[in-house]
């Protein structure tokens, strides 16, 4: 084991890594890499230092030609020779490949350092055993802990500032000389503009052009940026342009990319964020808002597989910023069933009150629960909910479970139908913190979300969380998404929450995530039997030519036509964008169940859309008998009710947008 020096925090296991690069046996070239500022400098001159002995020779990168042969005599007259910075010289290291590895006398050691992640070819030129890759990757709490307690940070702070600064050992040193540390604590880098600017600079990417800060700030935004992305959202600019800005960051060794597109650091995406609202607020938010809508357009299109990108739009959430910008942080593990109420009853027992646990173990025991548990990197169970029989919604037998009862409550007061596509998530929270785990909330959440894009969608979502006083922030962010009742369970006071998702699907009730004050619920919304909607939409149909009355109908409070309003508007709504929404949907509805009937068409565009001033003289305009006029529209009625009627069902059961 290597002695670790008093300025190391938290890199034992690395120096440990390294030496067998001594051994005559061992690999002949170790590659440190990771993003600037994580500590590999630091970790290869600790290496050094514990070996004073070695005849090393340290190599300036950005002073080497393009001939590399001095360079290869060098490694040859050295027992260890240290390459730092390959980054700095573009194409070094595929110099270094071609040029100094075949010629590498078996005696020679090489440890390179970079930002920039080794070439598989680095591996396949050396041989089996020959190459060793040490990627360098966050400080754990301890080893931060440990760091701000060498610079002088109060321990109060020591848990925030390492989450802040992601564990990144630079941000942590400069956070800790902030001239307002209790600023950054409580705010994060958006308070702290001084830290901004200097992880900003000393990563290389101040920049005054307007096109790369904007390049920037959407990386600093969307959970990964593509060229595709970026021609959206700036059509104007040449894509080899965008290209080229998006590049730098990677070439930089800020991001990497993969097939999939470019991933920013979660320190300099959180950097990169804060620097764009202090600069230009305004611009920021329109930014924010044009990737979202993006975002949010590839949910409803793609389903699950889309949920991570729209999750990681939550970095603004007031709740759940700092979770969100841990890019991983937000994807729940693999999940399985737990059919074992005994082993249900061990994971949570330490967590969660007996009376909550035996509430739920009680529905299991009974079959009309089931057990969902999510496990984390290590293979752990992470998360754990208990997700009921949504029939118990609609049943009226006694229960002594307050949660049940209270959703029993909320789904009566919002009209819901047996048949409706709920989930019912009983008791949900972190196997090891509890209910107090936001992180774990997260995944839990999107969890169910990705349960109802499996199944086609979701009518709403009814979920218990708590306690009250770490959701209530949460609550009154999302005020007008859904009904809340404060149940008390044991000795803790807890939310049942239902989110209507009838009006909505389920990218829509994200975009509200997002946008809320956007995105308020209209205030009534009625489930009409069949009987009643058939009656409302022939009164809609009446009026269809006047938005005000058309929005004072019943049809403009059923699903099917609240959804049309708020998808078509995404803005809380007066009367006369109500009946205008409605009004174009009754339109939709018309042309399209009269698409294959010439005749039935022009009765109902004569009737309805541009009416005539009496149905005797659309009839004589159309050139028909008035049987024959009545008829067809009697036809043209009941085709756009049915059709209606199944898209008024669709809402309630949630078989997709």
């Amino acid at each position: 084991m290597v002695a670790i020096p008093p300025h190391l925090f938290g890199r034992e296991a690395e120096l440990d890594a390294l030496l067998p690069v001594l051994d005559g046996a061992g690999p002949r070239v170790a590659y440190v890499w990771g993003v600037g500022g994580i500590g590999k400098s630091t970790l290869v001159r600790a290496f050094l230092a514990a070996h004073p002995t070695l005849a090393t020779d340290e190599v300036d990168s950005t002073a080497l030609p393009s001939d590399l042969s001095e360079l290869v005599a060098r490694v040859r007259a050295a027992e260890l020779t240290v390459i730092d910075g390959l980054e700095q010289r573009p194409g070094l290291s595929e110099l270094i490949r071609r040029q100094v590895l075949p010629r590498l006398p078996s005696g020679a050691r090489l440890i390179v350092a970079s930002r920039e992640p080794p070439d598989p070819r680095w591996a396949a030129e050396l041989g089996p055993g020959g190459f060793l890759a040490l990627g360098l990757d966050r400080l754990s709490p301890e080893a931060a802990a440990a760091l701000l307690s060498h610079w002088g940070v109060p321990e109060v702070a020591h848990d925030v500032v390492s989450e802040l600064c992601h564990g990144h050992p630079l941000a942590l040193v400069l956070a800790s000389r902030v001239t307002d540390l209790d600023a950054f604590v409580n705010d994060g880098l958006d308070a702290s503009p001084e830290l901004v600017v200097a992880l900003v600079t000393s990563a290389g990417l101040a920049r005054d052009a307007a096109l790369t800060r904007d390049v920037n700030t959407v990386c600093s935004i969307a959970r990964r940026t593509t060229d595709a992305l970026l021609w959206e959202l700036f059509p104007k600019v040449p894509p080899e342009r965008l290209s080229a800005a998006l590049s730098a960051m990677v070439e930089q060794g800020w991001a990497h990319r993969d097939r999939d597109g470019v991933y920013p650091h979660d320190l300099i995406r959180d950097a990169l964020r804060a620097d764009a609202k202090w600069r230009d607020r305004a611009r920021y938010e329109r930014l924010f808002a044009a990737v979202a809508e993006r975002v949010v357009a590839r949910l409803r299109e793609h389903g699950a597989p889309a949920l991570p990108d729209a999750g990681h739009l939550l970095i603004d959430h007031p709740v759940y910023c700092r979770i969100a910008a841990h890019r991983g942080a937000i994807v729940p593990g693999p999940q399985r069933v737990l059919e074992d109420v005994a082993a249900f009853r061990g994971l949570l027992s330490e967590v969660v009150s007996r009376e909550n646990l035996e509430h739920a173990a009680a529905w299991i025991e009974r079959g009309r629960a089931t057990v969902h548990v999510l496990e984390g990197e290590d293979g752990e169970p992470s998360e754990v909910a208990c997700v009921l029989d949504t029939a118990l919604l609609f049943e009226d037998t006694p229960v002594d479970d307050p949660v049940v009862a209270a959703a029993r409550a909320l789904v009566a007061r919002l009209g819901y139908r047996p048949e409706a596509s709920l989930m019912f998530s009983r008791l949900a929270v972190s196997a090891r913190e509890g209910f107090a785990s936001a992180a774990g909330n997260m995944r839990i959440m999107m969890m169910a979300l990705a349960m109802g894009l499996g199944r086609g969608g979701l009518a709403g979502i009814c979920s218990t969380v708590g306690p009250v006083e770490l959701w209530r922030p949460m609550i009154e962010h999302t005020q007008g998404l859904g009904l809340f009742e404060v149940v008390r369970v044991g000795d803790m006071d807890f939310y049942v929450v239902l989110q209507d998702l009838r009006v909505r699907d389920i990218a829509g009730w994200f975009h509200a995530q997002l946008f809320p004050v956007a995105m308020a619920l209209p205030p009534a919304i009625e489930a009409l039997d069949r009987d009643e909607f058939t009656l409302a939409v022939r009164d809609a149909l009446r009026v269809m030519s006047d938005p005000q009355r058309l929005a004072g109908t019943r049809l403009a409070r059923t699903p099917v036509a609240v959804r049309a309003v708020t998808l078509r508007e995404l803005v809380a709504t007066p009367s006369e964008a109500i009946g205008a929404a409605l009004r174009a949907l009754l339109e939709d509805t018309i042309a399209e169940v009269t698409a294959a009937d010439e005749r039935v068409r022009g009765v109902m565009h004569r009737t309805y859309v541009t009416p005539a001033p009496k149905q005797l003289a659309a009839a004589a305009e159309l050139g028909l008998s008035f049987a024959t006029y009545r008829r067809a529209l009697a036809a043209g009625v009941a085709a756009v009710t049915e059709a209606l009627w199944l898209a008024e069902l669709a809402c309630s059961l949630a078989t997709g947008p």
